[in-house]
């Protein structure tokens, strides 16, 4: 922070930009959404030259930090112009997030299903051609999501299987968390609770491990509402 507040204040922008792009995503898992995205903005407001590849990837970063403050605007101004910057650099590992960030906002915000299933696997074909572990269990938890929204649990099931090999593959304990996430709500949303809760309970110590108190919300959201369907009202209150 204070070297990236320096590079800014001495108008060094292409360091700036470089710097901020590989802190996203310090700023998304550690909820701070605001400062992120006003430094990633700063550096990005510049007349100076800079390489496509940093401000592709800073604008991948400012998209992700808007989708999360609820600026959707912004996220498809930044988003768009991360992915045709990233698809003239031919660089298919950062085509990867622009088109996952439009997918969850199309999920999640639209409620366009079709729009972020193209995009979710758009992101997975990507992914798999140049074995970008990473793009695969990411755009499989998207798919999986959006499977699940639609009441397709044994679709989603399926694919929440395969982001949790995948990411153990990649030996991420939030990507991890992440696909024990999905698993977790898909088998509450079929009726298994048991095993929606052990899921969802190991989900919630992985995203413990790296900090990410959004997600652990999330999950004590879930797990608190399992607790009262069972009749365990004082233990879901205090989740």
């Amino acid at each position: 922070r204070a070297a990236l507040s320096w590079y800014l204040a001495g108008e060094e922008r292409e360091m700036a930009l470089r710097l901020a792009g590989s802190l996203a995503p310090f700023w998304w898992l550690r909820c701070h959404l605001r400062e992120g995205r006003t430094m990633l903005t700063r550096a990005l407001d510049t007349t100076e030259t800079i390489p496509a590849a940093i401000r592709a990837k800073a604008l991948a970063g400012v998209g992700l930090l808007a989708l999360l403050l609820s600026d959707h605007g912004q996220v498809k101004v930044c988003c768009e112009e991360s992915l045709a910057l990233f698809r003239q650099l031919e660089d298919p590992h950062g085509m990867v997030m622009p088109l996952l960030v439009q997918g969850y906002k199309a999920s999640q915000v639209e409620r366009n299903f079709e729009a972020a299933r193209l995009l979710g696997e758009e992101a997975l074909a990507i992914s798999r051609q140049v074995d970008f572990l990473w793009g695969i269990a990411a755009a499989l938890r998207l798919l999986g999501i959006v499977a699940g929204q639609q009441g397709q649990y044994a679709a989603a099931r399926t694919l929440g299987e395969e982001c949790l090999r995948c990411s153990c593959k990649v030996g991420s304990p939030r990507s991890i968390a992440e696909a024990l996430h999905l698993l977790g709500e898909v088998s509450t949303a079929e009726g298994d609770l048991v095993r929606g809760r052990s899921l969802l309970t190991e989900s919630l110590a992985l995203y413990k491990k790296v900090g990410d108190e959004r997600s652990m919300a999330q999950v004590l959201t879930s797990l608190g509402l399992i607790a009262v369907s069972k009749g365990e009202y004082t233990k879901g209150n205090a989740l």
